[in-house]
């Protein structure tokens, strides 16, 4: 893990490509019995507005039987849930 700059935001280095990285999160996500609500591939975006950027995808993801219950017990935790990763 390295150090981060942003309160609240871990940070890793990988030697792995990002497309591996997101297959293994894609695996182990599901493994541990989450949802894949959403993915932001912002790489493809910029790629449709004419411009480059390195390989950027947000996961969204999360477990309503985890998430709800505390939804449910504090409603403005539903600004920060579902969980994301950046990779």
């Amino acid at each position: 893990m390295l150090s981060s700059s942003v309160p609240g935001v871990l940070a890793w280095c990988s030697s792995r490509a990002p497309t591996e990285i997101i297959a293994a999160l894609d695996a182990a996500l599901q493994k541990a019995g989450f949802i894949v609500f959403a993915r932001f591939d912002h790489t493809q975006a910029a790629h449709e507005a004419g411009l480059q950027m390195l390989p950027t995808q947000v996961i969204v993801f999360g477990n309503p039987k985890g998430g709800t219950p505390l939804m449910l017990a504090a409603p403005t935790l539903a600004i920060d849930l579902p969980s994301r990763i950046l990779v």
